[in-house]
């Protein structure tokens, strides 16, 4: 559902609901704070992409590490786990 995982910067949520709708990504900590919620207020039926670009609700860049999602649309209601991994060092 999530690609890439793990991921650096962004990644993309793919879902498919049966029926028109609102759709909302829930974001949580390993502690399981909520640390953003996106909200799609109006998707169709079919395949549909959210993106992540990695941030907290006050724009923040989130630490690497473990995060769990809950995207809820239509009728989905899918929950998973996403790593978010540290950026390549620089090469030498």
């Amino acid at each position: 559902m999530a690609s890439p995982n793990p991921f650096v910067t962004s990644t993309w949520f793919r879902f498919a609901p049966n029926a028109a709708g609102s759709a909302r990504l829930e974001l949580f900590d390993v502690r399981g704070r909520r640390i953003r919620t996106l909200l799609a207020p109006h998707v169709g039926a079919g395949p549909q992409v959210l993106q992540w670009d990695g941030r907290d609700a006050e724009g923040r860049g989130v630490n690497p590490g473990v995060y769990f999602y809950r995207l809820v649309a239509a009728d989905l209601d899918h929950r998973g786990k996403l790593v978010r991994a540290d950026p390549a060092p620089p090469a030498r």
